[in-house]
């Protein structure tokens, strides 16, 4: 998080700018136990995307980029089921 710092930008700042600049979509965002997550999407053809994952944990941000086809139908139809079993 000190490079965030050292560039003087903030988490909200990077996440405004990936947006407005790249044309990442917000698709995605939890909080849980002090940790923030949120997920954006960028449309590159059919079936294949590039996402980029933003962990805000405190003191520590983890980005990760990737790209692909993520079926959000069929990941929160999983999700559902994991939870409603604990």
């Amino acid at each position: 998080k000190h490079h965030f710092a050292n560039n003087k930008l903030s988490v909200e700042g990077y996440k405004r700018f990936i947006q407005k600049e790249d044309a990442y979509e917000e698709l995605i965002h939890v909080s849980e136990q002090g940790e923030r997550v949120t997920l954006f999407m960028k449309p590159l053809k059919k079936d294949e995307n590039r996402y980029m994952l933003l962990i805000d944990e405190g003191s520590d941000i983890t980005a990760i980029e990737f790209r692909g086809y993520v079926d959000l139908n069929q990941f929160f139809k999983d999700s559902k089921k994991q939870y409603s079993s604990l």
